[in-house]
């Protein structure tokens, strides 16, 4: 429950200005100076640009060296880039970057209280809102777990199963399969009857397929 109120959290997640050295998730404005093979990169040549640490911008090995880094401090990284790197301009070459950070801000995540609720969802209480997420999250446990349940009875009835499954339990899960069909295709705004056109198969081929 807590993971899926953190996601709606992220996105309320404010960027505060810190005085410490750099850490995961921070946003930190550097001075880029960038060449490749001992020519100037103006591309990657930027003032105050603000970085992500963590999203690899300039790669995972860049994002190694920029944490820990402090206000004010100019550091000179050397990366060989690998031949499949997703910039086709440094992909397999040596590529210098002379950073200095000008700027640090770290991620606050919001409070999970009434207010939150009301900003981010329909609920105006924190309570209701977790209330909420605990039910959708059990719903879809329990529709996991029926299909599941679904699947092994079908494997028990196929052709070469010897188990004597009662004809009332298959008869309720071809039932239920084909509710949720029906579902399906009212959500796509398509009748059964033109499924079955579309399928050139009849409904009770269609029942005996689920």
């Amino acid at each position: 429950v807590q993971a899926e109120i953190d996601k709606v959290r992220e996105n309320y997640a404010e960027y505060a200005l810190t005085e410490r050295p750099v850490e995961k998730d921070d946003i930190a404005r550097c001075n880029l100076s960038v060449s490749i093979d001992g020519q100037p990169y103006e591309a990657w040549s930027r003032q105050n640009v603000g970085i992500r640490v963590g999203m690899k911008t300039y790669g995972p090995v860049f994002d190694e060296h920029l944490l820990g880094s402090k206000i004010g401090e100019s550091n000179t990284v050397e990366i060989n880039y690998p031949e499949d790197y997703s910039n086709a301009d440094v992909a397999g070459k040596a590529v210098s970057i002379t950073f200095e950070v000008v700027e640090i801000r770290q991620k606050q995540l919001p409070e999970f209280n009434d207010e939150l609720a009301v900003k981010a969802t329909k609920f105006a209480t924190a309570t209701e809102w977790k209330a909420d997420v605990k039910a959708n999250l059990d719903k879809q446990a329990e529709q996991k777990s029926r299909e599941k349940v679904s699947e092994d009875l079908l494997n028990l009835v196929s052709e070469d199963s010897k188990v004597d499954i009662p004809k009332a339990m298959v008869d309720r899960e071809i039932k239920f399969r084909m509710n949720q069909l029906g579902k399906t295709l009212e959500q796509i705004r398509i009748t059964m009857e033109q499924y079955l056109q579309m399928v050139k198969k009849t409904k009770e081929e269609v029942e005996q397929e689920h």
